[in-house]
C-alpha cells in the first residue's frame, strides 16, 4: 500500500478581510486556519478520506450600522492555487459546515450566511476540512494551497 505520510494544509489567511457595506463594517476573525492533518491510516484509505480533527473556526462582528437595517453577511472561502502539491488537485480538499462536504475551488464560495441587525452583533461558526484519499496517492506530504476567507453582504430595510 502506498502511504501518504501527512497532509499539511497551509490555510493561511491571505484573504481575510472586512468588506464594507453601505454605512457599516464587519470584521472576520479566523482561527485554526493553519493545520497539519494526522497521517492517514488504512481505515482512512478504505473510507476514501481523512478529516482534520481540528475545525477552522471564525467569528464575525458587525462593527457599525444604521438603525432599522438588516445586514446579511456571507463568509466565503477559496483556495489560492489549483493543487495540493505533487499533482493532487485542490478539489480533493473539501469543506463542510453541516457534515455534507463540498470541494474547495479557486473561486470564492459562500460557506455561511449570517443576518445581523445592530452594531456589536456577533456570529460564529466552524468549517471542517477533509482530504479525499486515493490508493494512488504517493507523496510523503501535501503542503497545499492557502485558503482565503472574506466577507461580503448586503443591507436592507428603511434608510439603508
Amino acid at each position: 500500500m502506498r502511504r501518504m505520510a501527512r497532509v499539511a494544509l497551509a490555510a493561511a489567511l491571505f484573504g481575510a478581510s472586512a468588506h464594507a457595506l453601505s454605512a457599516q463594517t464587519a470584521t472576520l476573525t479566523v482561527t485554526g486556519a493553519a493545520t497539519q492533518m494526522p497521517s492517514p491510516t488504512l481505515a482512512d484509505y478504505v473510507a476514501g478520506s481523512l478529516t482534520d480533527p481540528t475545525p477552522v473556526t471564525y467569528s464575525l462582528r458587525l462593527n457599525s450600522g444604521r438603525a432599522n437595517c438588516t445586514y446579511t453577511i456571507r463568509v466565503q472561502l477559496r483556495a489560492s492555487g489549483a493543487d495540493l502539491g505533487s499533482g493532487k488537485p485542490i478539489s480533493d480538499l473539501q469543506w463542510s459546515t453541516t457534515g455534507s462536504y463540498t470541494s474547495v475551488t479557486a473561486s470564492y464560495v459562500t460557506v455561511a450566511t449570517h443576518t445581523m441587525s445592530t452594531a456589536a452583533t456577533t456570529a460564529s461558526g466552524s468549517i471542517t476540512l477533509r482530504v479525499r484519499l486515493n490508493w494512488t496517492d504517493t507523496a510523503a506530504s501535501y503542503t497545499g494551497s492557502a485558503l482565503g476567507f472574506r466577507t461580503s453582504g448586503t443591507a436592507s430595510g428603511s434608510g439603508c
